[in-house]
């Protein structure tokens, strides 16, 4: 099996636990432990966390519940994960945390962890560019061998050929 196919029969379960497509409580809890190893689930986390903290979202009527023909002005509450019983408004930390499992305080913390990802990465690179070699070609290094003193002063010592001699250039133009 090539290199490729490889991965892109694991880029699948990478995608899925990263907590955008599968939600940490949906998660099965024999793979879950895949989200921990993936950099994107720290990315996500932290977007997510930082754009909805502090955000507030009404319901709309079809979210309240009771809901239908009879029930128009009476008590009602917000039917969606994370609100509070009898209101009609859901905090963006509070569905963050009941339905996705994240929490605000782990904005730093992610952004920390992305960026040791990101070195490890690059060390990683860098280390494989210096060791590994590129398809077709050798570990061919040019050596130049290093002249004793001797063989320094024979080669300054040989005149010059006439065709490698310059020519004098007249410093006089009028002349």
């Amino acid at each position: 099996m090539k290199k490729n196919e490889e991965r892109h029969i694991l880029n699948p379960a990478n995608d899925q636990y990263s907590g955008f497509v599968l939600y940490q409580p949906s998660m099965h809890p024999w793979l879950s432990w895949i989200r921990w190893l993936n950099p994107m689930y720290y990315s996500i986390e932290a977007v997510l966390s930082n754009e909805l903290e502090g955000i507030v979202f009404d319901c709309v009527p079809r979210q309240l519940a009771p809901f239908g023909p009879g029930y128009a002005g009476g008590p009602a509450g917000c039917a969606i994960t994370g609100a509070e019983p009898g209101t009609t408004f859901v905090t963006g930390t509070a569905y963050l945390e009941s339905a996705l499992g994240f929490s605000t305080s782990h904005i730093w913390r992610n952004f920390g962890i992305v960026m040791a990802w990101w070195i490890a990465y690059v060390v990683l690179g860098c280390i494989a560019i210096e060791n590994v070699p590129a398809a077709g070609s050798s570990r061919g290094v040019t050596l130049f061998k290093i002249s004793t003193e001797t063989e320094a002063e024979e080669t300054l010592a040989k005149p010059a050929s006439a065709e490698q001699a310059t020519p004098e250039i007249a410093t006089n133009a009028g002349t």
